[in-house]
């Protein structure tokens, strides 16, 4: 997964949210309460999908890793199986 793709949407989303808080000021005074609750949960979201997406990406760099970690195990018994003095019988 790419999880770079996200990152400039995010950064626009939250370009946008500040761009409407300070159009905040413009809105009547009974809506603003209103806008004001939204604009702070919406920022209580994009920072919740911010911390996800680091323990997304910090969990593909671990599966990665292991992915390597494992190709390097098989092609070391790899290279062991191919290059002993004694055949295998292989069933």
């Amino acid at each position: 997964m790419k999880a770079e793709i996200f990152d400039p949407k995010i950064g626009a989303a939250q370009a946008r949210l500040e761009s409407l808080r300070q159009r905040l000021d413009e809105a009547a005074p009974s809506e603003r309460e209103l806008l004001a609750d939204s604009f702070e949960e919406l920022s209580i979201a994009l920072t919740e999908l911010e911390v996800a997406m680091e323990q997304l990406r910090q969990t593909n760099d671990q599966l990665a890793a292991s992915q390597q970690a494992l190709e390097a195990e098989r092609q070391h018994y790899q290279e062991l199986f191919e290059f002993t003095p004694d055949g295998y019988l292989r069933t």
